[in-house]
């Protein structure tokens, strides 16, 4: 199995990054290759609750741990590769710290290719915190969008 870390500061209380991070119709301006997120279940988003995202390629995920407001994790399952991606959100000096684990193990012949798969899947991951990050210092205090 890799395993990778990566943490960002953003300058917003702990709900604002919650509700935008849960808001997956956000998804797209966050999560690299993406267009849309569509729902697969009903209900309250929480554990359990499958999604689609919709872009370069389809790709399940199912949320496997929701803790609100602190932490969720979605897992995918893949041919080449299962992935595990925590979100963890925490107040901390005046700020709000995001933390983003992606743990991935690789089958078969896959493995061969897993330092570059590896690489390549941390880049779309501090992509995405870099995103997160960045719209979130561009919005307004009560969340509300992005405005250009």
């Amino acid at each position: 199995m890799s395993e990778f870390t990566l943490e960002r500061r953003i300058a917003r209380p702990p709900s604002d990054v919650w509700d935008y991070l849960i808001d997956f119709a956000n998804a797209g301006q966050w999560i690299p290759g993406t267009v849309s997120i569509t729902r697969l279940d009903a209900g309250d988003v929480g554990r359990g609750s499958v999604l689609r995202l919709d872009g370069s390629v389809a790709r399940e995920y199912r949320i496997t741990y929701w803790n609100p407001k602190k932490c969720f994790v979605w897992k995918r399952h893949g041919r080449f590769h299962d992935g595990s991606y925590t979100y963890k959100v925490e107040a901390g000096d005046g700020s709000t710290r995001l933390r983003l684990k992606g743990e991935l193990v690789f089958h078969g012949l896959w493995t061969l290719l897993a330092p570059f798969l590896y690489w390549r899947a941390r880049r779309d991951c501090k992509a995405q915190i870099d995103a997160i990050c960045g719209n979130l210092t561009q919005t307004d205090s009560s969340y509300g969008g992005v405005q250009l």
